[in-house]
């Protein structure tokens, strides 16, 4: 992948810009620079003029802000609760330059604080979101469940078309992969994901990647847990998948760690 900086808008700046919003950055996925993605030609994701860290999808021409926002716990706001805080961190990462957003069904409602925050966005379009599937229907090879949570998914997040409609936890993915293929055919959504946090599951990623036909891979990687280079990210890079990560904080452990600490000198600016 090709890498743009945007001049004037650093590291600390847009760390500060996220503010509030700190506290999600260990569940933010990462779009990382190993690999790339196969799909549709699309228009760029990114289009701030305070623009972050981007990666370019080749095939595709799509820019794609590097530091995502998760919405795992943190966007799964009870009914009548004041929701104002978060649509604060999603307004100031947009600021930023944020531009990927990822959801899911199973996160409670945080697909429809998604959906609401993004039709309050004068830079909605721009927006890549990913979003998932887990379902596992009545019977074996039943894909009525897949098909009405997308629809679910499709309401609640006031779009047409998803950007990126992942696999969750690689949960019946025989069913469920076919399925989103066949959408991404017909231009519902754009791109083929799988994901899972788990390390254990890393192989079982390994080899959705060498069967073919999924153009991205979600998973947990950090400076803590860097078994995803054994043989995940590499297969990824090589068969030209996207490689999205997840807990890559560690769900804000690796922040203890550094607690209290002076940066270095070469992260200084």
């Amino acid at each position: 992948m090709s890498e743009q900086q945007v001049s004037g808008f650093s590291r600390r700046g847009f760390i500060g810009a996220l503010g509030t919003g700190a506290a999600i950055l260990g569940s933010t996925p990462f779009f990382s620079g190993m690999a790339h993605a196969q799909g549709q030609p699309s228009a760029p994701a990114a289009a701030s003029t305070t623009s972050a860290r981007t990666r370019t999808i080749p095939r595709t021409e799509q820019t794609l802000t590097t530091l995502g926002l998760g919405t795992f716990l943190t966007f799964d706001a009870l009914p009548g609760d004041d929701r104002k805080n978060l649509g604060e961190v999603f307004r100031r990462y947009v600021a930023g330059g944020g531009r990927v957003v990822d959801t899911s069904p199973l996160y409670g409602s945080a697909e429809v604080s998604v959906g609401a925050f993004l039709a309050g966005t004068p830079e909605a379009s721009e927006i890549f979101v990913a979003n998932k599937i887990w379902s596992t229907g009545e019977y074996l090879g039943d894909e009525s469940h897949a098909v009405a949570s997308f629809e679910q998914s499709r309401l609640r997040i006031w779009r047409d078309t998803i950007d990126l409609m992942q696999c969750h936890s690689i949960v019946n993915a025989p069913v469920v992969l076919p399925l989103m293929q066949a959408w991404k055919k017909e231009g519902r959504i754009r791109y083929v994901g799988v994901t899972h946090h788990e390390t254990g599951a890393q192989d079982q990623l390994t080899e959705l990647v060498e069967r073919g036909g999924v153009d991205f891979i979600q998973t947990n990687y950090s400076i803590f847990n860097r078994s995803a280079e054994r043989r995940l990210l590499p297969t990824a890079a090589a068969r030209g998948v996207g490689v999205v990560i997840n807990l890559p904080l560690e769900k804000a452990r690796l922040m203890k760690v550094v607690e209290g600490r002076s940066l270095p000198d070469f992260a200084r600016e």
